[in-house]
């Protein structure tokens, strides 16, 4: 023990305290004074020793401060201080609340002696003890915890003797559990581990980065404790449970790598507990233990929505020490084999389940004061949701652990149940937060990854600093200056809380750089200054010259061209003394920015010979954009002196330098930039095209469709293939080949003459050109135009020429099928195009009109491979891509989303207002498009832009994306504001995000536009009921009725009659439904419902049946036999009904009506039982019937006042009327069953009245 802590004495002042009132000796009145004493020593003792051996004393003593405090608040938590220091802090508390659980755990029977690596488990290894009250002669079996979880006043410190005079000890029960010298030494082995697991998950939250994080995100110093984090929005309380999460994970490692040394335990284990398998078994439940008392306390302070839960939080310290044993090399842990391994899992599961049960029993109510006990189990102490059954321990391990399906106890409950919560932080924490936490993680001086082998080095806070700026030149490069301007803003607010002067001067420099390129040149120039002043209070030589280069800049824009110079000059002084990389490239700079004032100043000499120094130390520091930046400010200096010869070679050498570079963005800029110059300067089409081809290719990879000069991609392409394929002089090459091609000459002729020309044209190059080409037309006509040419010179280069001139008068055959498709005869267009394809007039705009075809035919896997094949020949081909997308819709909606995205893109080029409405088709389709209707638009082969947008919100709609769906149905009904189907989309997308009035006026405009399309009027009903107006819905339906009545119309006007109660309304229109038979609706079911609501429980029976007679059975018309038999008094019937419906499908609302069949024929376990399955099942629930359902579960369990809270949410938020209409009935029925109870009355009362709020709304709304 001495080895152990030299002050370990307060067990043996307890110790002397029971045999003190045993023997009924003279109190000691100083007793808990004495016992507060020692045991605080003792935990000042344990924290310096637990500190001594799991690191080095340099981390402890550079990084961590230790402080205990007396406070009787279970508490455990780590700051930063004002000096930038780790400050860890634990309550005494937290000492006594480890104690309290694992003595009680150590004196039960069914603790830590089940022997699961053998196949007698029911043997046991140790017997157990007992536990004595502190009064002679008394005996207790060890199931009362005696620590107060209650949240505790801080201990009097000004009057010490004053607050211990108590014969018991404060913040305890009168219960103190006392059992034989080894299991006592067990517990104390368990305290240690507990502890250290404790200070190790403190300080994983300095290690992981969460500290510094926190204080960049709320800018406040941060503080994370272990018991009462509370947080206002929802999304900081799931990245508290990410931190949490990694912390527990860092701790479980931690705690494994300390205990793999021999000798670590303050005392031997058992005499059967000796081996490694139960050494590990012990730190397993050590682990676990701690968690369930966190978890505990969390539960007593309200605040465990912002932890993990228990099963997630003791099944990542579990996995993860396993983890971190199969890694380990330690002789201690190499020894224990995987059955072992697995006993020590399982027989950790069953102590844990022990202590789950301590943590929760009713004796946790003994002497808890006024007000604690009312007879019933008060909602401050509810079950720790972790293992109800022992079996559920082998279906833990098979089923979250392994995962495997094929074992009998596999069970997917218990897989949700425990893998749920886990699964999405590690999706949080994988999707976002481990990429906003790297830059403050602590860095490592050592490639290990052991906690205990860490080194400390500076916070790197420095180098998130570092790659924010970073991050914000590349966004002035693309000149996205917003998002830049965000980036520094954020770096220098967080340096100024720091209050870090080199990094408040870096951001500042880099604002002003920002301002520069925007050219906001008074607010450069503030931050210059700032810069400047920062950096010459540190004498720093270098950034001073490179800001007063920065300034020149500005003098420079400012026309100031001498003082421009001369503070370039004295930056170029400065730095020519200085050898270091940041001097070497100032000094370029300033090289360069010389150069640049020069020639503002027209000294076209002097400005080139500033760039070649620039240039010659650009080439020895490798900086080769900086060096291609040189040699293009060369050209105005070369241009003024009629040097184009070096003009020539300055852009040759930029060509060869591109490929060093490292960027992407810089790369397609010097693409751009050069093959620019070459085409405009040097008429050098061959050289321009290849590079702006190169620039079109890197655009497509980058995934970027305009550049920040303002040029799309499909200009880029556009020009370069003009270049390679398209002579300069007119007539061009491409307009003789047109001339030839669709001229008069004779067939023998036109095929000489295209065979004279092959040799001097690409067909292939010159079919890409006119495939881009194509989008830009503004026009529908002139696109068609150039799609067929392309097309046409697809065949040439494919089929020859002689061929092909037999195939291309085939094209008047082709615009037949258009127009066929434009008429609606899709069938005949089908024809028309697949006889096409069998003449061999394969070309990309047939096999679109034919997918288009099949997609009309409701032959999607076929229209997807027309289309795909349309794609092949013409990968610019925007309609093909529309068409997908629109074929796609149904099947797999996110690539029809990437399918319209891409259509669009390839058209972005052009502005809305460059599209006609007139030109929307061609000449010859004119006739047949007059007589369509407007909404059929829809149907056209061309579609138009809004088209696109339209169904682009359609998917978005379909992917619940509704944000996405409203911005492109906006962009659609801009374009075209006279489309009802825009409207309805636009609707319904704000109807799913709650904006009813924007949706009842999006469906207003639909009505108006089309007055006689019956499923608006639907639709809008639909909006009014959601809406709580469900008054104006009549009249949409009776509408909705005069133009084409059917079941469903009658069937949703009944279901909402009924949610307002009127039920002889809604049996009528349930009756109408009837006359019109339909698969899909069956009215049956909602009349038996109204007769239920309406107390006519005979005529619903039958009504019901008749239901399942017709359609057979379902587990809700099932379910709802039993209920109306149980409301008749018929419980043996009712319960033979509900099991049939749980055997169809097992549902909550089903479990809750068993056990109240259960409990009307007296079978009280068994209703019990039926009410735990009813709770396991409430999670799949929608959330109405959830809060109904846990209302109910509170009043079964007689908490009245916390189910009478559910119901004001009920009513008012999540519920809809009829979901009210059936709860107000089932209080009915329940006060019914019960007429003995206080508690249905009561709740019957409360549910109506706040019901009748709901309804006072609904009345107001109307008026």
């Amino acid at each position: 023990m001495d080895k152990w802590l030299p002050n370990f004495s307060r067990y043996d002042i307890v110790d002397a305290e029971i045999l003190r009132i045993i023997n009924d000796t003279s109190p000691n009145e100083h007793i808990m004074r004495d016992y507060l004493e020692h045991t605080s020593n003792n935990l000042r003792g344990l924290i310096d020793h637990l500190v001594g051996i799991s690191r080095p004393d340099t981390i402890s003593s550079h990084r961590f401060q230790y402080k205990q405090n007396d406070n009787l608040k279970l508490d455990a938590f780590i700051n930063l201080n004002k000096a930038g220091q780790c400050q860890i802090e634990l309550s005494l508390a937290t000492l006594f609340s480890l104690d309290d659980l694992f003595f009680r755990l150590c004196t039960n029977s069914d603790f830590f002696s089940t022997d699961f690596s053998t196949d007698n488990y029911s043997k046991k290894l140790w017997d157990g003890t007992q536990c004595m009250w502190l009064e002679k002669g008394g005996v207790l079996i060890p199931h009362t915890r005696y620590f107060d979880y209650r949240q505790q006043s801080r201990l009097d410190k000004v009057n010490r003797s004053n607050a211990y005079k108590s014969v018991y000890l404060s913040g305890f029960y009168h219960v103190v559990p006392f059992g034989d010298r080894a299991r006592m030494q067990l517990a104390a082995n368990m305290v240690y581990i507990g502890l250290l697991w404790i200070l190790l998950h403190e300080e994983g939250h300095y290690w992981e980065g969460h500290l510094h994080y926190l204080q960049s995100k709320f800018g406040i110093k941060p503080e994370i404790n272990e018991t009462n984090q509370q947080y206002t929005f929802e999304r900081d309380s799931a990245i508290h449970k990410v931190l949490e999460w990694q912390a527990d994970r860092h701790a479980a490692w931690g705690v494994m790598d300390v205990l793999q040394q021999e000798n670590v335990l303050p005392y031997p284990l058992p005499d059967y507990g000796q081996s490694y398998g139960w050494r590990l078994r012990l730190i397993l439940v050590s682990l676990g233990a701690t968690v369930l008392i966190l978890q505990k306390i969390q539960q007593t302070y309200g605040s465990q929505q912002n932890y993990p839960n228990a099963r997630t939080r003791i099944f990542t310290v579990l996995i993860q020490a396993l983890n971190r044993l199969n890694k380990s090399k330690s002789p201690v842990w190499r020894n224990i084999s995987q059955a072992d391994r697995m006993s020590a899992l399982v027989g950790s599961f069953n102590d844990l389940m022990v202590a789950s049960e301590i943590l929760v029993d009713p004796g946790d109510l003994i002497d808890l004061g006024d007000g604690f006990y009312d007879g019933r189990l008060n909602s401050r102490f509810k079950q720790l949701d972790f293992i109800d059954e022992p079996k559920e321990i082998i279906q833990i391990i098979t089923s979250v652990l392994f995962e495997d399906q094929n074992s009998p106890y596999f069970s997917p409950d218990i897989k949700d149940k425990w893998s749920r919560e886990t699964d999405e932080i590690l999706r949080f924490h994988d999707q976002e937060l481990h990429g906003m936490l790297k830059p403050f993680r602590v860095q490592t001086n050592t490639q290990s990854s052991d906690p205990g082998s860490e080194q400390p080095q500076e916070y790197s806070f420095f180098q998130f600093i570092k790659e924010q700026i970073n991050q914000a030149e590349i966004l002035i490069d693309k000149k996205e200056f917003t998002a830049a301007e965000k980036l520094l803003s954020e770096a220098l607010k967080l340096s100024e809380q720091e209050r870090s002067s080199p990094q408040i001067a870096s951001c500042s420099n880099q604002l002003a750089i920002l301002y520069l390129a925007m050219g906001e040149r008074e607010k450069a120039d503030i931050y210059l200054q700032k810069a400047r002043a920062i950096r010459s209070a540190q004498q720093d030589k270098i950034q001073v010259a490179l800001t007063e280069v920065n300034q020149a800049e500005i003098d420079r824009h400012n026309g100031s061209f001498a003082t421009a110079i001369s503070r370039n000059q004295n930056a170029i002084r400065t730095l020519l003394t200085m050898e270091t990389i940041d001097a070497r490239s100032g000094l370029a700079n300033a090289y360069n920015n010389l150069g640049l004032c020069y020639a503002a100043a027209k000294e076209w000499q002097l400005a080139i010979e500033a760039y070649e120094h620039a240039l010659s130390i650009k080439e020895e520091i490798q900086d080769w954009n900086g060096k291609a930046i040189s040699y293009n400010n060369m050209y105005q200096p070369l241009q003024q002196l009629r040097r184009y010869e070096q003009i020539r070679h300055n852009c040759e050498q930029i060509e060869a330098l591109i490929p060093k570079m490292e960027q992407d963005q810089h790369r397609l800029d010097w693409f751009i930039e050069i093959g620019t110059t070459y085409l405009n300067l040097f008429k050098d089409r061959i050289a321009a095209g290849r590079l702006l081809e190169k620039g079109a290719e890197l655009m497509d990879q980058m995934g970027i469709w305009k550049h920040s000069s303002g040029i799309s991609r499909q200009q880029v392409k556009l020009s370069a293939l003009s270049c390679l394929y398209v002579r300069e002089e007119e007539p061009s090459n491409f307009s003789q080949l047109l001339d030839v091609l669709y001229g008069n000459e004779r067939p023998e002729e036109k095929r000489r003459l295209l065979e004279r020309m092959q040799e001097q044209v690409d067909f292939t190059g010159l079919q890409q050109f006119t495939a881009v080409l194509a989008n830009e037309m503004p026009g529908i006509e002139g696109k068609q135009n150039y799609l067929t040419i392309s097309d046409h010179l697809h065949l040439l280069a494919n089929v020859g020429i002689e061929r092909a001139l037999d195939l291309i008068p085939l094209n008047a055959k082709f615009q037949t099928g258009v127009d066929k498709i434009y008429e609606g005869d899709h069938r005949q267009a089908v024809t028309i195009f697949e006889s096409l394809l069998e003449e061999g007039y394969e070309t990309a705009l047939c096999l679109m009109g034919l997918g288009s075809c099949r997609y009309f035919d409701r032959d999607y896997k076929r229209a997807v491979a027309l289309l795909d094949e349309a794609l092949k020949i013409n990968p610019e081909l925007a309609e093909a891509y529309y068409w997908k997308g629109v074929t796609l819709y149904g099947q797999d909606p996110e690539l029809a989303a990437s399918c319209l995205e891409k259509a669009i893109n390839l058209r972005k080029s052009l502005e809305p207002e460059e599209i006609p409405e007139q030109e929307f088709v061609t000449e010859r389709t004119h006739g047949a498009f007059a007589r369509m209707k407007m909404e059929d638009r829809g149907m056209l082969l061309f579609p138009t832009v809004e088209e696109t947008y339209y169904w682009k919100g359609s998917i978005a709609l379909s992917l619940n994306e509704n944000e996405a769906a409203i911005a492109a149905l906006d962009y659609a009904i801009q374009l075209q504001p006279n489309r009802a189907r825009y409207y309805t989309a636009r609707g319904i997308a704000a109807s799913s995000l709650g904006q009813y009035q924007q949706a009842q006026q999006d469906l207003y405009l639909a009505t108006e536009q089309d007055t006689h399309n019956r499923d608006l009027y639907v639709w809008r009903a639909m909006v009014f009921i959601k809406a709580d107006q469900p008054h104006l819905a009549f009249e949409d339906y009776h509408w909705a009725i005069q133009l084409k009545a059917d079941a469903k119309i009658f069937l949703d006007r009944g279901q909402t009659l009924l949610g307002l109660g009127y039920y002889e309304d809604a049996l009528a229109d349930f009756q109408a439904s009837q006359d019109f038979p339909s698969e899909d609706v069956d009215p049956l079911y909602w009349q038996g419902i109204a007769y239920a609501l309406k107390n006519d429980y005979e005529e619903a029976l039958s009504v019901l049946e008749q239901h399942i007679r017709s359609r057979g059975e379902d587990y809700n018309s099932v379910m709802w036999l039993g209920i109306l038999h149980l409301a008749l008094g018929q419980a043996e019937a009712a319960l033979a009904h509900l099991q049939n419906s749980l055997r169809i499908k097992s549902y909550a609302p089903t479990h809750f009506w068993t056990a109240m069949a259960f409990q009307f024929m007296g079978k009280e376990q068994s209703a019990v039982e039926a009410l735990r399955l009813m709770e396991t099942q409430m999670a799949e629930e929608d959330p109405c019937m959830q809060s109904r359902l846990q209302a109910k579960l509170l009043l079964s369990r007689g908490a009245d006042f916390e189910a009478f809270q559910y119901f004001e949410l009920i009513t008012q938020e999540q519920c809809g009327l009829i979901a009210l209409q059936m709860e107000k009935w089932y209080f009915k029925v329940l006060c019914d069953l019960f007429p003995t109870s206080a508690i249905w009355p009561a709740a019957q009362e409360a549910f109506e009245q706040s019901m009748s709020r709901r309804m006072e709304r609904y009345q107001r709304s109307k008026q």
